[in-house]
């Protein structure tokens, strides 16, 4: 969330801030650029999480989401200057539990 002024003293979006976190989307259409698109989505949240952009979102944790096909094994959380990255994917096609436990 991104804001145009300040907020009042304790307002209702500041008692609710423990549970906003930035996010970042990225559509990614193959395993070989997976990688890449965490890297953009990692410096693109970087700059929303800095003065002027940055909302009331918990500062040092960022989930980046990897929008795929089919599902996509993600690479352990990161952190850089204590912000921790949280990789996470959502498959809008997923092959059935079934088939993905064969694999």
């Amino acid at each position: 969330m991104i804001l145009n002024e300040p907020l009042d003293a304790m307002s209702e979006v500041e008692k609710a801030a423990e549970t906003l976190v930035l996010t970042e989307w990225k559509l990614v259409q193959s395993k070989k650029e997976l990688q890449k698109r965490i890297d953009e989505a990692q410096k693109q949240a970087k700059i929303y999480n800095s003065d002027v952009l940055g909302g009331i979102e918990l500062k040092n944790y960022c989930y980046l989401v990897m929008i795929s096909e089919n599902t996509m094994k993600m690479p352990d959380d990161f952190v850089i200057d204590n912000v921790k990255y949280k990789p996470i994917n959502i498959a809008v096609n997923p092959k059935t539990p079934s088939v993905e436990a064969r694999k």
